[in-house]
């Protein structure tokens, strides 16, 4: 359910079995399908003449955890993908409280899978994703929880855990969590948004955080690979990746450029500097917003050229 996944058989088959589950079927599914997030899963359907159906969409799973929803509180089906739908309600009601918003000030649009999607300013989803890793952080230490709080930890975990289901074969998500080994969450968005809660450690601490860090980058131009690139420079800026971790991580922090023969021209190098700064977030070609779980100043940002 917290998947972009790769339409990998993987996918799909888990996304069948949920089907089978909550006794849905693949025609009650709202999102429509789509070619594959995997080049080789693509390469492999057209080969096949296979036309990609609703449970191949890489949101499948997302629409079935929000069809079984439905139906847990006697909704109609049919319609939950409906703004005004009572799970939509229930949905934006867990976003305004998590970004601590008022409803007036998160609008809300229709995502690429065809979900209502929340727009706010890009700190407020750090914000979110601290709040996720610092979940897992305080259930950790046996500490007594709300309900959301143990939901939360459990999302952090199986993201953790399965990161393949998050993903797949060399996506970047599954590739980052692998190497992290559970210290940090990441999550893909549509047009160059990204999501990172990283748990308390000594290096969160070094940045003056008290507990979990939520980091949120936005490319203004949609770019991945771009995108991408400037996670890890980040992440390494603040000093949570090493250097020697992960070789395998290289490979998106300094894309090779190939022209149309496979010979490499160049290589993407991060130029971006961060400095602090407060919530006044400036538009520029690449926004960074860090959220560090501090009780007396919640928020902070870092601001990249």
């Amino acid at each position: 359910m917290c998947a972009s996944h790769s339409s990998e058989e993987r996918h799909i088959g888990r996304a069948l079995n949920m089907l089978r589950k909550v006794q849905g079927k693949e025609t009650d599914l709202r999102c429509g399908g789509h070619p594959a997030l995997s080049g080789s899963v693509n390469r492999d359907w057209i080969k096949r003449g296979y036309n990609p159906t609703a449970v191949c969409n890489n949101c499948s799973g997302k629409h079935i955890g929000m069809l079984a929803g439905s139906k847990a509180i006697s909704a109609d089906i049919r319609t939950y993908h409906h703004s005004e739908h009572p799970l939509q309600s229930r949905v934006k009601q867990v976003v305004h409280e998590l970004c601590d918003l008022e409803a007036e000030d998160v609008k809300w649009g229709v995502d690429g899978c065809n979900l209502p999607a929340p727009a706010f300013p890009l700190h407020y989803l750090a914000r979110i994703y601290a709040i996720i890793a610092s979940s897992a952080d305080q259930m950790g230490k046996g500490e007594s929880a709300s309900e959301r709080t143990q939901w939360l930890s459990r999302i952090y975990h199986a993201m953790a855990r399965y990161p393949e289901l998050v993903g797949g074969d060399g996506r970047f998500c599954t590739v980052l969590m692998q190497a992290f080994q559970g210290r940090l969450i990441g999550k893909l968005g549509a047009d160059g948004c990204y999501g990172i809660g990283i748990r308390a450690s000594g290096q969160t601490a070094k940045l003056g955080a008290t507990g979990a860090v939520g980091i949120s980058v936005k490319i203004e131009d949609g770019n991945i690979p771009i995108l991408y690139s400037a996670i890890l420079e980040i992440l390494e800026q603040l000093e949570i990746r090493s250097l020697e971790m992960c070789r395998e991580l290289d490979v998106f922090h300094n894309p090779a450029i190939l022209n149309t023969a496979g010979v490499i021209t160049g290589h993407v190098i991060p130029a971006q500097k961060l400095r602090p700064a407060c919530l006044n977030f400036l538009s520029t070609s690449i926004q960074t917003s860090t959220y560090l779980n501090k009780p007396e100043a919640t928020s902070t940002g870092s601001l990249v050229r």
